[in-house]
């Protein structure tokens, strides 16, 4: 919908206001791709690209937008957030970043090999694979060999331009760009195997090729307390931030588990304070908010908030597929079709975790000098039950009927037609199946099972008013084998 003039200078003034509120890194973040709908009777409609926007949206700055409305206009004016794109595009694969993130130790004492003349442990990766583009030239225990050297390259992180991480991808190249502009410190929260590692290793991958005079220090929550007991052990505890200083750019993994450890998060301070005054670089990676991390320090917290929070979220399956079609695209060895499908669906666990085990299958799959097959997976992913495929084909149906993508029915969008048949699959998984709330939940991911009820009410209502919406639900119903049609709950 195209909004009239009158609105857009509204809009535009309000934008501004934001920008001079909360400073041109948050307005480009947050709005910089935001579009405008309608206004009409005191109902600003805006835009947004995706869930994580609109939660921060509808979250600490809605009342800075609102009361920006009020000084502008003169009258009380309600935003609405909507999701209006969710484009899934896995396709477009960023380069494998060549830098894990090591503890400060291994950092230490790699960047001292490099000085006399290279270590060991960097040999592995640089070992040409000549036998690999002349297979008929090499014995087979050299094939092997070779195989199992390009497995260990592709172990780097590797990181996948997806919906789940777009947003977070953004914000971690404008600090690697400009870290004035209000992105530094950069703390990124998001559950276990969501792809924090490879994001900081992706960035510190593009600031060493833009800048390779700068000598990052990168250490975790949990090796930081470590050496600092140590050193306190030792009375060395000065040499250690000595041996830390002078350096502009920082790493700091599993923040979350500083939590509690009140000498550690002095450290820390001692670390980010002279990096901050000299322009530096700060990037902060944990499981949990800033504010969410048990006891910790309101220095350290105040240093975690002065920069940008952005959450990466859980990958959906589409994004899950993507990122596991880009790892099998750099193995070695080939993947048959519909195996990482099959990972990507039914693999227990976190992304991560789906990864590492089609990285093993691969290596089986290259020792045995075969490609990957469905078997050499199967017995590690959880098999569909026949509820799982009942409820399979009830999507399935739903996605046919409507036109709506089932990845789009599973995801967490929130644009008013796939909740539409959202509601309408959560109905009839409990009025025709008769599954349970809590496994409608799972199945679906949603946060709870209040949720399941608040449908049943809506889809209710609606075929009350409704004839076509009825005759699609006595279509579906019918097409599900063995429904039974007015199941009592």
């Amino acid at each position: 919908m195209v909004m009239d003039g009158i609105g857009c200078d509204i809009w535009t003034a309000v934008a501004e206001g934001f920008r001079r509120l909360r400073g041109a890194a948050a307005h480009d973040l947050w709005l910089g791709r935001a579009d405008p709908h309608s206004f009409r009777r005191g109902l600003f409609t805006l835009g947004v690209e995706n869930s994580d926007v609109k939660a921060a949206l509808d979250g600490p700055y809605r009342a800075d937008i609102e009361a920006l409305f009020h000084d502008i206009t003169g009258s009380t004016v309600r935003l609405r957030i909507q999701v209006t794109s969710q484009t899934e595009n896995g396709s477009n694969r960023l380069p494998v970043a060549p830098t894990v993130l090591p503890e400060s130790r291994a950092t230490a004492a790699r960047r001292r090999a490099s000085k006399r003349g290279g270590s060991p442990a960097d040999s592995d990766a640089s070992v040409p694979n000549s036998n690999l583009a002349s297979p008929e030239a090499a014995t087979p225990i050299q094939q092997q060999g070779a195989e199992a050297s390009a497995l260990r390259a592709t172990r780097q992180p590797m990181l996948v331009d997806t919906t789940a991480n777009r947003l977070v991808l953004r914000a971690t190249e404008a600090w690697v760009d400009d870290p004035s502009g209000g992105f530094n410190p950069l703390f990124i929260h998001g559950p276990e195997g969501s792809g924090k590692t490879a994001l900081a290793a992706h960035a510190l991958a593009r600031l060493s090729a833009a800048h390779p005079e700068l000598d990052p220090l990168v250490f975790s929550g949990e090796s930081l307390s470590a050496d600092v007991n140590a050193a306190s052990r030792s009375r060395s505890f000065g040499r250690l931030q000595r041996s830390w200083a002078d350096r502009d750019v920082l790493v700091i993994d599993e923040a979350h588990r500083l939590r509690n450890r009140y000498t550690a998060q002095s450290m820390v301070v001692s670390l980010v304070e002279p990096v901050l005054r000299r322009g530096g670089r700060v990037l902060v990676l944990s499981r949990h908010p800033p504010g969410d991390i048990f006891a910790l320090s309101d220095r350290l917290l105040s240093h975690f908030l002065a920069g940008m929070v952005v959450a990466l979220r859980e990958p959906d399956p589409a994004s899950r597929r993507a990122v596991l079609a880009s790892v099998a695209a750099v193995l070695p060895v080939g993947v048959e079709e519909g195996v990482t499908r099959a990972v990507a669906e039914h693999c227990p666990g976190s992304l991560s975790d789906a990864i590492e085990l089609l990285r093993g299958a691969a290596e089986r799959a290259a020792a045995d000098g075969r490609s990957v097959a469905q078997a050499d997976v199967q017995q590690q992913l959880r098999q569909p039950s026949p509820t799982d495929r009942r409820l399979d084909d009830l999507i399935a149906m739903l996605a046919e009927e409507t036109g709506i993508e089932v990845e789009r029915i599973r995801s967490a969008e929130k644009s008013r037609d796939v909740a539409a048949v959202r509601h309408l699959c959560v109905y009839l998984s409990s009025h025709s199946l008769g599954l349970s709330s809590r496994r409608i939940c799972r199945s679906l991911r949603l946060r709870s099972p209040s949720i399941v009820a608040y449908a049943r009410r809506a889809v209710d209502r609606r075929r009350r008013l409704d004839t076509d919406y009825e005759q699609l639900i006595q279509r579906v119903q019918g097409r599900l084998e063995g429904a039974q049609r007015d199941l009592e709950w």
